[in-house]
């Protein structure tokens, strides 16, 4: 009991310590089989903690005691199991021919232990994953597909649908890696990787990869995307995902906007352009009305100035024109401060070419409404520090502190704006275009204010 309790502390030396001392005592078979099982746990638990390939070494060396001495024990299923799943990330080979046997013993049939039955899928997905490593990869497909079909109802069959689905995409097989997520759907819809499938099928159509000739589809692969929303909100699907298929969708519709002047495009393109404006606007504002504490309402934002500017330059639309719709925007789904905020701030990016005092006026009031960095939690329940605001608004308001002589309110924003864009430890900023952008806007106003000072 004491040993079982530091396994749960996670204080593995004292697991260990108390463990030996046990086994010393040669104590009688019922108390050692149980003592030798808890050490391997304590074993394989802290090397999966520290990574310490020996202490792997030393719980595969207890799991084979207790298998030799008591081969027939519910303990020794359940180290002939966990044995498997070591070498699987050490011997692909060792751990196909340990996997395999303990399928063939158990599968079908009643184990000692409890934990059998939940087991055998659970060996199915390790042994499937241990072919793939040893290049077998149809004998991989084969093993995860024989899971999902035979045990659906297990926790290891929606992990093997994904496993199935990137072996295909590996062997260039979209169209079976399609229906495959089409069947995933079907299965388990309200799975929290449901987002993943519909995800997996609109990004066929939207890159085209299924008919390059043809290329992207973006009207089909954006219905799909709808069609998850509309299922993640009228099933409460936790936890939500909708705002990245309503960036994904923007973000196809704005690649689909023709380049040439508008005057210069011809009726299809004309019509085309007409289509990407649409579906940019309407995801961006399902996006505001759905998911207003989304973190990336900031970037979305950005990406409706873009078409907004896109028709006036067409003469589809005027100054004025856009500034009310922006105000509609506030009053329609500024419904918190935050929110209001941002669609202040875009606002005031189309207002500063004219009349970069008045934006300047309605940026102070918008970052004074939301003084601090705003904390949300993601998809998996942590919570981290969001981006209020854009890189390039941060750029044009610090400007707008410089030029007003406000160091002090500069200088808070220079940090602030690290704060919600922050540049992690060994990662790259190339692979992150808009923490690169705002790392550069704060170093940009540091030397210039650190100039400014003398």
């Amino acid at each position: 009991i004491l040993t079982r309790s530091a396994l749960l502390r996670s204080d593995f030396a004292k697991a260990i310590e108390l463990s030996d001392k046990l086994l010393a005592t040669k104590p009688k078979p019922s108390i050692e089989v149980q003592t030798l099982s808890v050490k391997g746990q304590v074993q394989q638990a802290q090397a999966r903690e520290t990574g310490d390939a020996k202490l792997y070494d030393g719980a595969l060396l207890t799991y084979k005691i207790l298998r030799d001495r008591y081969g027939d024990s519910a303990e020794a299923e359940e180290a002939w199991f966990a044995s498997g799943q070591i070498l699987g990330g050490r011997d692909p080979q060792k751990a196909i021919t340990e996997l395999t046997g303990f399928i063939g013993r158990y599968a079908g049939k009643e184990g000692k232990s409890p934990r059998t039955k939940d087991n055998i899928p659970a060996a199915k997905y390790l042994l499937g994953t241990a072919y793939q490593a040893a290049n077998q990869r149809d004998k991989a497909i084969e093993t995860w597909r024989q899971l999902y079909e035979s045990e659906p109802e297990s926790k290891s069959a929606p992990g093997a649908y994904f496993k199935v689905f990137d072996a295909l995409r590996e062997k260039k097989d979209d169209a079976g890696a399609l229906k495959l997520m089409e069947e995933f759907v079907a299965k388990f819809p309200k799975h929290e990787n449901v987002y993943y499938a519909y995800n997996n099928m609109a990004e066929f159509l939207l890159s085209g990869a299924l008919d390059p000739k043809k290329g992207p589809d973006v009207e089909t692969g954006a219905k799909k995307l709808y069609d998850y929303l509309d299922y993640e909100i009228a099933n409460d699907i936790k936890p939500r995902r909708g705002d990245g298929s309503l960036m994904k969708i923007s973000g196809a519709w704005l690649k689909e906007l023709p380049k040439p002047l508008y005057i210069s495009l011809n009726d299809a393109q004309k019509q085309q352009w007409q289509r990407a404006v649409d579906g940019v606007t309407a995801a961006i504002e399902r996006l505001l009305k759905d998911y207003p504490d989304s973190d990336r309402i900031a970037e979305a934002l950005e990406r409706l100035m873009t078409v907004q500017s896109a028709k006036r330059k067409a003469q589809k639309v005027n100054a004025a024109q856009i500034e009310e719709y922006f105000q509609k925007l506030a009053a329609d789904y500024g419904k918190t401060p935050v929110v209001k905020a941002k669609i202040d701030v875009a606002l005031a990016s189309f207002i500063h070419e004219n009349d970069p005092k008045r934006a300047f006026k309605v940026m102070d009031d918008a970052f004074r409404a939301v003084p601090q960095p705003v904390k949300v939690r993601d998809a998996e329940g942590n919570e981290r520090t969001a981006a209020t605001f854009a890189p390039t608004d941060f750029d044009r308001f610090m400007a707008g502190l410089f030029d007003a002589k406000r160091n002090d309110d500069l200088t808070k924003n220079i940090a602030r704006i690290r704060e919600e864009y922050p540049l992690r430890e060994g990662e790259d900023p190339a692979k992150n275009a808009r923490v690169a952008d705002a790392q550069a806007v704060g170093l940009f106003w540091e030397a210039k204010l650190l100039q400014e000072q003398g």
